[in-house]
């Protein structure tokens, strides 16, 4: 006979051979009071036994609703997919849920999810913000635990998870002009105030300065599609026969890109190399395969999840670091492999 009784933290705390205490810490996140064989020994019970806190018992307990708001720029995006999943391996053990929004990188529809959320009494917030909503960020960070993911904005109370933008784009720069291109183009947005479009321009001039070349920006509208279109028509227009490498400022807009620069008829590596910020599923199935910027995605979003845990847990941000910066990776591949 199939026994439907609830499993509770005291059959967990039996099995595993440990305190409740010790079971209660495991579940809020508390991981520094135990060994990592306790912790796997609690994770294997838990999914075992089929385990689920009960939610509203421990809010209620806490003043906590034991949910967290989570606000991308574009959810289809692989960055935002990653995160958000390793957001949840992170909240869904320790009994907390995930309100996903998808502000579009649209400024009014990310402050009409912010108004909303600060409405709802989430516990807290984990924003990849369009950056133009600094004011109303500094002031839900008074009040909830936040964290920026991705793009950076100082704010006193809350933290930042970033990668090494400047640096890594410097790299790829760096590396195409010492591969023997002539010339590196870039091929960007508008920054409009977004840290990571303005860190990763900034790496791209330090390495064309470095190197002693002119620096190419081509900046697009990446929801117009003839802006695509005219920015491959300039290049095959400017290139007076010389080798040069296409490093886009994300995945995205390679992706639009590719297409028309197929189009042109150059040939890949050489006399045209192609290199993206991200490490997106296809990079490595075009042909050539795409030399590219792998985020360390997962490890972003595991530590935005400890972050923002121990502030509600903790309900201060004393000792909460302002910024965390997590290396990015070169990934080189045929693309960039101009041949003499």
């Amino acid at each position: 006979m199939v026994n439907f009784k609830r499993v509770t933290i005291e059959d967990v705390a039996r099995e595993a051979q440990v305190s409740i205490t010790t079971v209660s810490r495991y579940l809020n996140g508390h991981y520094e009071y135990m060994s990592e064989k306790t912790r796997m020994k609690i994770a294997n019970i838990i999914q075992r036994l089929e385990y689920r806190p009960n939610i509203m018992a421990q809010g209620l307990k806490a003043n906590r609703t034991k949910q967290i708001a989570v606000v991308v720029v574009n959810i289809s995006y692989p960055f935002c997919a990653s995160v958000i999943r390793s957001l949840s391996e992170v909240m869904a053990p320790a009994g907390y849920g995930l309100l996903v929004f998808d502000s579009n990188g649209d400024k009014q529809r990310e402050r009409d999810f912010l108004l909303s959320l600060r409405s709802q009494n989430v516990d807290g917030i984990v924003i990849q913000t369009n950056g133009a909503n600094a004011d109303l960020l500094q002031n839900i960070s008074k009040e909830l635990a936040l964290v920026m993911i991705d793009r950076r904005i100082d704010i006193a109370n809350a933290a930042n998870v970033v990668t090494n933008n400047e640096q890594v784009s410097y790299d790829v720069t760096h590396y195409l002009f010492t591969t023997g291109y002539e010339n590196v183009i870039y091929v960007t947005e508008m920054e409009n105030g977004v840290s990571t479009r303005e860190e990763r321009l900034r790496g791209y001039r330090n390495a064309c300065l470095k190197a002693k070349r002119q620096e190419w920006i081509e900046r697009l509208d990446k929801s117009n599609e003839e802006s695509y279109f005219h920015t491959a028509e300039r290049i095959r227009k400017n290139m007076n026969g010389q080798s040069f490498a296409i490093y886009t400022a994300n995945g995205l807009l390679m992706l639009r890109l590719y297409p028309w620069l197929q189009k042109l008829g150059i040939q890949t590596p050489n006399p045209m190399g192609l290199a993206t910020f991200d490490d997106p599923d296809w990079a490595s199935v075009t042909t050539p395969p795409l030399t590219s910027i792998r985020q360390p995605t997962e490890e972003m979003g595991r530590l935005a999840a400890k972050l923002i845990l121990e502030k509600v847990e903790t309900g201060s941000t004393e000792n909460m670091p302002v910024l965390q910066i997590l290396p990015s990776e070169l990934i080189i591949r045929d693309s960039t492999m101009l041949k003499d």
